[in-house]
């Protein structure tokens, strides 16, 4: 083997790190610090404050707040532990009396940061396990630090499933149907795979850095074995939590097709996605894509995708002018949200999160996989991070066990679900419904305001008087019961209004011609299309007959809710194509197909709009 010659290198940096002298640095500058911390900057500034207070306070060493922080010299471990007791005495509590161990130990981490960044100094192994000692045990006997965490709610399939068919047949909102698409293609990743939100969406923590799934992340693959003949989708996950820079630790997730369930099969959404983007080589329709198959004596063929698109997120975020972005990455803040209102809308009583999914898969991961299948798939680095996942709810039907039965699995998962909290008629977010008003704008004290900040005040007055009016539904709500011996259904007006009599009859337009004439043509439509077989599920989802009327101008949701939502084989280039053209990234929100704003409500016709939708409001 010949001699290796060495490289060539400019190491003149190295050597004055060497000769430098170990002093404590400098602090960084504010314009550095934002960089560096990105998200987490506002939690850096918050500790900061804290600990200068604290020093005042109780070390009396007089800081100068205009000066940049810079400590006078490293604190001792009993200095963090009297810091730690003055916090929980002093933080204004949220979730309890006292604020929680969580809290304690997040702002611990924060200041652990803050001293790194200025002093280079990291915490000793001696230091944590007092420090978390301290946390854990001592301060809940000794300062009342509450132990209370928020509830985790768990999103298993059935919920998905629930959900995915809400938002196709009955969410009235007013979506451009590529981020619904987009939305429910996330929800089955969500589901099958069990990701955190930073691995498929840009995460707070790596903010600007547009990275999540992108196209390159995936392949498609047509496969032709005697195990299985169809399409796979091989999902790469580069940005594992910790191992993001780790280009040797990359797993590949693989997903089949679901014919008998095209509405939640993975390749469906990404294929319709895909195509919308135009990302194959030489396949622009389903009809080229189901025409190349394997060659023989080769068992899988692997679609190619062109260079240009590959680093182009395939979850991307919404513009101003309703369209998508072509490159722009949706933010997690967006993924959150989205969530949050597809779970209010459909009736869920808890926060839908990502993490609800994730935690689903952890509890069925934990029943068939080995502790080394699930620390790969969860992304996780040590065994006892998987305790944090594990429902409230033992996952064992004990009494079976005991009685020697058969253990009913199922009903203790029903229990164990956050869809057993559904109520269909729980208050709705503003402007989910087509028959909600825009309430009039009060605009006094207002006038020297911007709009921009008069727009922020009707947005945070809505979201409060939501919260209020969804926490007294709730209140209300709890224990009602109809007895089995009452001819009582959920149509009752004493329950409330059914999902579809979602409509203010109080304000119902008085011309009873118009109005009888359009409600029959409406409730024929709502009752031929919709109406429940007698071995149906009560708990069902239905349009109301608004929505019903709307997909007339729809073709294509119509379109694929009538061939999705059945227990046969849906050939996958019937239900791709209305699917490509409702992902296509230029559409903007859904409208009736040539309307147009006209004054005083008056439609080509002659005939009012308030006589067709009683209470509708302005589009």
């Amino acid at each position: 083997m010949p001699p290796q010659i060495p490289r060539v290198v400019d190491n003149s940096d190295l050597v004055q790190a060497a000769l430098q002298k170990t002093t404590t640095p400098e602090p960084p500058s504010e314009e550095k610090l934002k960089t560096i911390l990105t998200s987490s900057y506002p939690a850096y500034k918050r500790i900061v404050g804290r600990w200068v207070q604290f020093s005042e306070e109780i070390l009396s060493q007089h800081v100068d707040p205009t000066s940049p922080f810079k400590l006078q010299q490293l604190p001792t471990l009993e200095q963090v532990k009297i810091f730690l007791r003055w916090l929980v005495r002093t933080s204004v509590p949220i979730l309890d009396d006292q604020i929680t161990v969580v809290t304690l130990d997040n702002k611990l981490s924060d200041l652990k940061k803050a001293i790194k960044l200025h002093t280079d100094f990291v915490f000793p192994q001696l230091w944590n396990r007092d420090l978390k000692e301290l946390i854990k045990k001592n301060l809940p006997a000794t300062e009342g630090l509450s132990t209370k965490t928020y509830k985790k709610s768990i999103a298993p399939v059935e919920v998905t499933k629930d959900l995915l068919r809400f938002a196709w047949r009955c969410d009235e909102y007013d979506w451009d149907t590529r981020s619904l698409i987009q939305l429910l293609f996330a929800a089955i990743i969500l589901t099958f795979m069990g990701l955190r939100p930073g691995e498929m969406v840009e995460s707070d923590a790596w903010k600007g850095s547009n990275e999540g799934l992108l196209y390159k992340d995936f392949t498609l693959q047509r496969n032709a074995g005697p195990g299985y003949n169809g399409f796979s989708l091989h999902i790469r996950l580069r940005n594992r939590k910790g191992k993001r820079l780790n280009k040797s630790q990359k797993p590949v997730m693989i997903l089949k097709e679901l014919p008998f369930a095209r509405w939640m099969c993975p390749v469906t959404h990404f294929l319709a996605l895909a195509l919308a983007d135009g990302v194959f080589e030489d396949c622009s329709t389903i009809e080229a894509i189901t025409a190349r198959k394997p060659p023989p004596g080769v068992r899988a063929y692997k679609f190619r995708m062109k260079e240009c698109v590959k680093e182009l997120p395939i979850f991307r975020a919404r513009q101003n002018d309703g369209t998508i972005s072509h490159s722009k990455i949706l933010t997690y803040g967006c993924l959150r949200t989205l969530l949050l209102g597809l779970g209010q809308r459909a009736g869920l009583k808890d926060r839908l999160t990502s993490y609800c999914f994730r935690r689903a898969y952890g509890n069925t991961l934990d029943k068939v996989a080995t502790a080394a299948q699930r620390r790969q798939l969860m992304g996780h680095t040590r065994e006892e991070t998987f305790q944090f996942y594990i429902s409230e709810i033992v996952a064992v039907d004990a009494q079976s066990m005991v009685l020697g039965t058969t253990p009913d699995n199922a009903f203790i998962e029903m229990n164990q679900s956050m869809g057993l909290d559904t109520n269909f008629m729980a208050p709705k977010p503003p402007g989910s419904c087509l028959t909600d008003i825009a309430g009039m704008r009060d605009t006094d004290g207002m006038s020297k305001l911007s709009p921009a900040q008069q727009y922020e005040i009707r947005r945070q007055t809505r979201n409060r008087n939501y919260t209020k009016t969804r926490l007294k539904f709730w209140e209300d709500t709890e224990g009602l019961f109809v007895e089995d011996d009452l001819e009582t259904t959920v149509d009752d007006p004493s329950l409330g209004t059914t999902e579809e009599e979602h409509w203010d009859s109080e304000t119902a337009v008085e011309d009873s011609d118009t109005e009888t004439a359009v409600d029959d043509d409406l409730e024929n439509d709502y009752q031929n299309e919709w109406k429940d077989t007698d071995d149906a599920d009560p708990t069902e989802r239905n349009p109301s007959r608004y929505l019903t009327a709307l997909l007339r101008h729809q073709p294509d949701r119509r379109e694929l809710i009538d061939m999705m939502f059945t227990k046969e084989e849906v050939p996958l280039v019937r239900v791709v194509n209305p699917m490509q053209r409702l992902a296509d990234p230029s559409r903007g929100a859904s409208t009736y197909s040539g309307v147009k704003p006209l004054k005083d409500g008056i439609c080509p016709t002659g005939v009012h709009l308030s006589a067709l939708i009683p209470s509708a409001r302005t589009r």
